[in-house]
């Protein structure tokens, strides 16, 4: 054997390399582009957010990649959508942050990659899956050996029945200044309607919440009655109490369609404060 030889046939072995990518790729430039997608979860909630990890990656151990078209369009049941991207040490994102659809680019070095982090919330009007795509191409000139994974797809289902939990969060307090959800009193007699719906994360399907309701310095003895909006006020009390006294209940209140509730004051005069706060909501 003469010596010398086994170096040749590595300086063979790399030209052979260099002139197969030079006929796959025109100018010799490989990237490996794959991308993937998830939200961590197979269903959703009707007006809950939704989180997806988008991350684009050059697989190949030699070349690098300049200007790599990124694109998610998003679909109607996500709105107020916004996404932000960060890159690996050596790769940069054409763009840092953006609202509503994908469409930049990323530069990746070998072996690098971009994570893209979309943040949306489901429509209330939402009423099937939703399935959310993202895909990466190649820039002119580069070849890429494996197209097959460019492009990743979430699909959540519907999920339309049962309870889901909140961080309890007062909803309500008449104790507050004048407002929808805060003063003045309930006056003996009288009837206030409260949106439930878009705060302390109830969304606008909710069709009732859980929760606490409390009375707080009544000037005479009475009950509160609690209703969806609209409806005639059940001839059942939600929470009896004394003069003076602060008393509370738990109980499941239904909402009307537009998420609202009707609390009523029944005593012989005066006012009494309420609080209300939530715990959960119900989706039917």
């Amino acid at each position: 054997m003469r010596r010398g030889s086994p170096g040749r046939a590595a300086l063979f072995a790399l030209i052979a390399s260099t002139l197969a990518r030079g006929a796959a790729g025109g100018v010799g430039v490989v990237a490996d582009l794959s991308i993937t997608k998830t939200d961590g979860q197979v269903s959703y909630i009707p007006g809950q957010p939704l989180t997806y990890t988008i991350v684009v990656t050059n697989d190949d151990t030699a070349d690098s990649v300049a200007g790599a078209t990124v694109a998610d369009t998003i679909p109607a049941d996500l709105i107020g959508a916004s996404w932000t991207c960060a890159a690996t040490p050596g790769s940069a994102c054409g763009g840092l942050s953006g609202a509503g659809d994908i469409a930049t680019t990323v530069d990746l070095a070998a072996l690098g990659s971009a994570t893209f982090t979309l943040t949306a919330t489901a429509s209330a009007s939402a009423a099937g899956s939703i399935s959310n795509t993202a895909s990466v191409a190649a820039p002119v000139g580069v070849t890429d050996p494996t197209p097959g994974n460019n492009s990743a797809t979430d699909t959540n289902t519907l999920t339309t029945l049962g309870f889901y939990s909140v961080a309890p969060c007062r909803v309500l307090d008449t104790r507050n200044p004048a407002g929808p959800l805060g003063g003045p009193a309930l006056t003996a007699g009288a009837t206030r309607s409260f949106e439930m719906a878009g705060s302390c994360g109830i969304p606008a399907n909710a069709t009732a919440v859980f929760g606490n309701i409390t009375v707080v310095a009544p000037t005479a003895e009475g009950h509160l009655r609690i209703e969806p909006s609209g409806n005639a006020a059940p001839n059942v009390s939600g929470l009896n109490y004394s003069a003076g006294q602060t008393r509370a209940n738990n109980g499941v209140f239904a909402l009307d369609a537009q998420g609202r509730i009707d609390i009523v004051c029944v005593q012989a005069s005066g006012s009494a404060g309420v609080i209300v706060d939530v715990a959960g909501y119900f989706i039917e």
